[in-house]
C-alpha cells in the first residue's frame, strides 16, 4: 500500500475497553499507517483522552510507535534506530485495560 492510500478497517467499531484517567500519562506516541479498527483521529483522541501524547515524527523522546503489524517506511525505520517500541492498537487497547487507574465504567469507545 502506498502513503495516501486508505484501506477499510476490517474491525472498525468492534473492539470496545474501560474509560479511565490518565494511565498513558507521561508517553509520547507517534501513529503509522493503519490500525485495524480505530480511525487515525479517534486512536490521537484515545490516546490524549488517557493523558499520553501524540507527535507526528519519531524521536529519542518518543515511547511507542503504533502501528499495523507489517509497517515498514520512515518511522519505523527510526523508531528502529531509536530503539522505540512498536505497539499495534491491541496493545495499546491491552495497555489501557491493564492500567491500575479508576475505572469510569465499561463503556464502548468508538462504533
Amino acid at each position: 500500500m502506498k502513503f495516501g492510500e486508505r484501506k477499510d478497517l476490517p474491525h472498525k467499531g468492534e473492539k470496545s475497553l474501560k474509560v479511565l484517567s490518565d494511565c498513558l500519562g507521561g508517553l509520547t506516541f507517534v501513529i503509522s499507517g493503519t490500525l485495524d479498527s480505530l480511525e487515525r483521529e479517534e486512536a490521537e483522541d484515545l490516546i490524549k483522552r488517557h493523558g499520553g501524547r501524540i507527535t507526528g515524527s519519531v524521536s529519542k523522546k518518543t515511547n511507542f510507535l503504533l502501528c499495523d503489524e507489517d509497517i515498514g517506511g520512515n518511522k519505523s525505520a527510526k523508531a528502529k534506530e531509536l530503539g522505540t517500541a512498536f505497539l499495534t492498537e491491541d496493545g495499546l487497547f491491552d495497555m489501557i485495560r491493564a492500567s491500575k487507574a479508576p475505572a469510569q465504567g465499561e463503556k464502548k469507545i468508538f462504533g
